[in-house]
């Protein structure tokens, strides 16, 4: 949901790639595709693996935002409102699509029911995208302090303040609970029951601020080269990148080992300092790419969220099962043409709600004129 922008077609191309991660770990999920419970194996280290590289898909998708959007003070309010609408519709035209297939028993009370927008992401990344200005002018504050010392003292203390109380000790009490066997509610600094795996504002406002340091960083470090400071190159963050994704698969394994069920995993857990720091180095190789404009990935890359939505539909039905037992490199290539073709799905399913809603919320913007934004820049 960023402003209008020129589009980097590397931070694009890793927009789809988030996209098929989220379907990947949701193909390894034993209540969506199941891959990790029916493989065995080596073919559930793959899976392991493959886990370990997605699992940073809805950090970076924040983390994106928080860099783009940490430059403007001014929300289009109806977008939030179309999201939430594109999750209503889609809701009811996955139940239809399944009760014609025979998969589900098409009910007045189901129908009902998916009027309600039941999808954690669009609501809270749309709380986060509406308050958002009001974290800038934060940011904002701290950078003016900075600027005039000539440091990152203020905004390097918040960065270190916000990861230990929301990460690196929410993650630790999780892993103790784990590890005890025993419940310890009340003690995480998120939630009384924990750190709720990162599917929190907190974790998604924590990830916005990085995004929005990432900025800062980049824009600053025209500076820093110009003085002579040497900058990580792509081969550093890439060995980087494949350390901490070694340190994640260990701490997966060590878990897996203790008997602790995949589903309190904290390795997988999207408030892991591992996880957000995953997020990070995939987003900076990617922006360091310097892509040219490509028209394609920047089309393609606009069906993110409908691939999010749509997906959970069809895994179930993709014979996840039998796949888990084929040779290694066949399930390898099931996993990745899972993805592939969900999200080419999801693209032409992008394309044809936005020329059937497209007129409609146009003219609501149109009618709305300047009442629809909230708009921090205009004082």
């Amino acid at each position: 949901m960023a402003e209008r922008r020129e589009r980097n077609s590397g931070i694009e191309l890793l927009r789809i790639l988030a996209a098929m991660g989220v379907i990947i770990l949701h193909y390894n999920n034993a209540e969506i595709g199941g891959g990790l419970k029916y493989a065995a194996g080596y073919h559930q280290l793959m899976l392991q693996l493959l886990q370990n590289t997605a699992i940073c898909a809805v950090n970076v998708f924040v983390l994106i935002s928080g860099y783009f959007l940490s430059r403007s003070g001014r929300r289009d309010c109806t977008k939030p409102l179309e999201l939430i609408f594109q999750v209503i519709l889609y809701g009811e035209l996955s139940l239809l699509l399944q009760a014609g297939m025979g998969w589900e028993k098409l009910s007045l009370r189901h129908i009902a029911g998916l009027l309600l927008p039941c999808n954690w992401f669009i609501l809270i990344y749309s709380g986060l995208y509406l308050i958002s200005p009001y974290l800038n002018v934060l940011l904002s504050g701290l950078r003016e302090k900075d600027r005039a010392e000539g440091s990152w003292r203020q905004r390097r203390k918040l960065l270190i303040l916000l990861l230990l109380l929301f990460s690196f000790y929410p993650s630790a009490v999780d892993l103790l609970q784990n590890l005890a066997g025993k419940d310890y509610n009340g003690l995480s600094t998120i939630s009384f029951y924990g750190s709720q795996h990162g599917y929190t504002i907190v974790n998604f406002a924590l990830l916005y601020l990085i995004g929005a340091f990432l900025r800062d960083y980049e824009e600053e470090g025209k500076d820093r080269r110009e003085a002579g400071k040497e900058e990580a190159s792509q081969g550093g963050l890439l060995l980087l990148f494949l350390g901490n994704l070694l340190l994640l698969l260990l701490w997966a394994c060590f878990e897996r080992w203790r008997g602790i069920p995949v589903r309190e995993s904290t390795a997988w857990s999207y408030c892991n300092p591992l996880v957000i720091s995953e997020a990070v180095l995939v987003f900076r190789l990617f922006k360091g790419l310097k892509l040219p404009t490509v028209s394609a990935i920047n089309c393609l890359a606009q069906a993110a969220f409908s691939a999010y939505l749509l997906h959970p539909v069809f895994l179930p039905h993709l014979r996840i099962r039998e796949a888990a037992a084929l040779p290694l490199p066949l399930l390898l290539f099931h996993v990745l043409s899972c993805a592939a073709t969900l999200y080419l799905l999801a693209f032409f399913m992008q394309l044809i709600f936005s020329f059937c809603t497209g007129p409609v919320f146009r003219a609501l913007r149109k009618k709305l004129g300047e009442r629809r934004f909230l708009d921090l820049e205009s004082g």
